[in-house]
C-alpha cells in the first residue's frame, strides 16, 4: 500500500465515486471493501437530481442509462408521503434514471477500476493499523470506524 495516497472505506456508490474523482485529480486511492463479494441486496432502485448532471459531466451518463431497468421513467417522485407527479410539464425540473444500487456499483467500479483504483474486497478498514485521517468514508453512526477510533457522533 506504499503507492496508495488514500484508503477508502467502502465500494459503496459514494466510496467509488470518490474513488473516481480522486483518480481524476492525480491522487492514488485503493478501496477496502469488507463483503469479499458485491452484494446483491436489493437497496435504492434509481438515481436522480443533480447527479445525474455530475455523471453526463463526466461522461458516465450513458454508461448508467446502458446498466438501467428504465433509463427515462415518468418524472413523478415520492415526497414527503406522496408522489409528485411532474409528467404534465413539458420540461420538467427532476429527472431520474431507474437503476438497482448493484448495477451502479459495478458502473462505478469499472470506472473506478479503469481510472487506476484498485478496490480490495474481502478488507475491513477498522481492522487495519491505519492512522485514521488517512481513511475516508461515508460516516454511519454506527460505523466501525468510528467505533475503533472513538469518533463522536452526535444525533440531533
Amino acid at each position: 500500500m506504499t503507492d496508495t495516497d488514500v484508503i477508502i472505506a467502502g465500494a459503496g456508490p459514494a466510496g467509488l465515486m470518490l474513488a473516481g474523482e480522486l483518480c481524476l485529480a492525480g491522487v492514488r486511492p485503493v478501496v477496502l471493501e469488507r463483503y469479499p463479494q458485491p452484494r446483491d441486496t436489493p437497496k435504492a432502485s434509481g438515481i436522480g437530481g443533480q447527479i445525474l448532471n455530475l455523471l453526463r459531466y463526466r461522461d458516465l451518463l450513458d454508461r448508467f442509462e446502458a446498466a438501467a431497468s428504465d433509463p427515462h421513467p415518468p418524472p413523478r417522485f415520492p415526497f414527503g408521503g406522496v408522489h409528485v407527479d411532474l409528467r404534465g410539464l413539458v420540461d420538467p425540473p427532476l429527472r431520474a434514471v431507474a437503476i438497482a444500487q448493484v448495477d451502479t456499483e459495478r458502473v462505478l467500479a469499472e470506472h473506478a477500476a479503469e481510472l487506476g483504483t484498485e478496490i480490495r474486497r474481502g478488507h475491513e478498514a477498522g481492522r487495519n493499523p491505519v492512522p485514521r485521517h488517512h481513511i475516508s468514508g461515508r460516516q454511519q453512526g454506527r460505523s466501525c470506524r468510528r467505533a475503533r477510533y472513538g469518533d463522536r457522533f452526535r444525533q440531533r
